[in-house]
């Protein structure tokens, strides 16, 4: 996992409170989304490719629209944490969608 990954989810654990289990899930569907990149570091990542692994992909995966909800969080979440600790200087999650 890279190092951006565990920082994010130290910064969500101890100023954001958020739980074990939140930060557990977060893990999970960011791990998920390496993978899906592959080579491709999490900060060159497009609108498209975000799109295509929140919606098609996860769906093909099984994870139901109310667990996608939670997956597209993550994403937007650490995206927006990433632009603003200067990772990147576009926000490619910034218009993702939430199933419905």
């Amino acid at each position: 996992m890279p190092e951006m990954v565990e920082e994010f989810l130290a910064w969500k654990l101890h100023n954001q409170g958020r739980t074990e289990a939140t930060i557990h899930k977060y893990r999970g569907y960011l791990t998920r989304l390496s993978k899906y990149l592959g080579e491709q570091p999490l900060t060159t990542a497009t609108n498209d490719q975000l799109e295509a692994f929140a919606g098609l992909h996860m769906h093909t995966e099984g994870l139901a629209p109310r667990s996608r909800r939670a997956l597209v969080a993550a994403i937007r979440e650490f995206y927006k944490w990433l632009k603003r600790k200067g990772h990147i200087n576009y926000n490619p999650a910034e218009t993702l969608d939430y199933p419905r």
